[in-house]
């Protein structure tokens, strides 16, 4: 007789997901594993402090006609999956029924699984598609930064109504900030490491930066590279093409973050 352990007290084990099978697809296995998911979650509630899917979750049961999940529309599901960041912070820390569980909960890929099925279904949305292209974008605005975080400007009178009315983004939203520098240029030639740190001679470290990180807040890797430097860590920034692929995975565009994927490892030699 084999016994169960709750799956948070060592690593999880993450099974792949199979975005190449049709049933992948389907919404209505979709929507009936969720509710399976979705009971779980409410009778546990240890996620109620992560991103806001949980406390929407919770608050629909809450507020629905029985108190439990049977209670709450499926249609309604949607803003659940809308809230998730795909951070993996309830799945890595946080659930105590993650696979070897035989629960087997893995609230992340559900979401993502979601996400997809309905983008094949009804298809994206194509301003938030063209948003979400964050590296190109990127490559874009560097040039001409300047000109763009003016345009972007929140109480600039003249471009932030048109942006409202045309790309549908509140005008009082605060946008990210371009750089003429980016994380990859500042961090060309890495610091060297502080022969007095206590890594010295150790460690090593490759630094990932996202697309966000390069493009919008590029002293958060330079900063980053500096403090492990200091301690001796010898370190270099890695390029983000990887970051395409979690975009893609966020938006449900499975195809392409695999394909992306086994590109940028072929690319690596990997």
């Amino acid at each position: 007789m084999t016994e169960s352990r709750e799956g948070s007290l060592e690593a999880p084990t993450r099974h792949p997901l199979d975005w190449r099978d049709e049933a992948f697809y389907d919404l209505g296995l979709i929507e009936a594993e969720m509710e399976r998911v979705f009971d779980i979650c409410h009778g546990c509630r240890r996620c109620f402090n992560l991103c806001d899917s949980f406390p929407r979750l919770f608050d629909m049961v809450d507020e629905g006609p029985t108190g439990e999940v049977d209670g709450v529309p499926k249609d309604q599901y949607s803003k659940v999956v809308e809230a998730c960041t795909l951070c993996d912070m309830c799945f890595m820390t946080k659930c105590p029924y993650v696979p070897p569980h035989p629960f087997n909960v893995d609230f992340p890929h559900l979401m993502l699984r979601h996400r997809a099925a309905e983008r094949k279904a009804h298809g994206g949305e194509f301003v938030r598609e063209q948003l979400g292209e964050t590296d190109r974008n990127g490559k874009l605005a560097k040039p001409i930064a300047g000109l763009a975080n003016w345009a972007s400007a929140r109480g600039n009178g003249l471009t932030r109504p048109a942006m409202e009315a045309v790309l549908g983004i509140d005008r009082e939203a605060i946008l990210p900030k371009y750089h003429s520098k980016t994380a990859e240029d500042l961090c060309r030639t890495p610091p060297r490491a502080n022969p007095e740190g206590p890594a010295f001679g150790q460690r090593r470290a490759a630094v990932y930066a996202t697309c966000f990180v390069d493009y919008n807040v590029p002293d958060t890797a330079t900063a980053a590279l500096k403090v492990l430097a200091l301690q001796g860590v010898e370190v270099e920034l890695v390029r983000h093409a990887a970051a395409r692929g979690r975009r893609s995975r966020r938006r449900g565009r499975q195809r392409r973050a695999g394909l992306g994927r086994t590109r940028a490892l072929d690319r690596q030699g990997l």
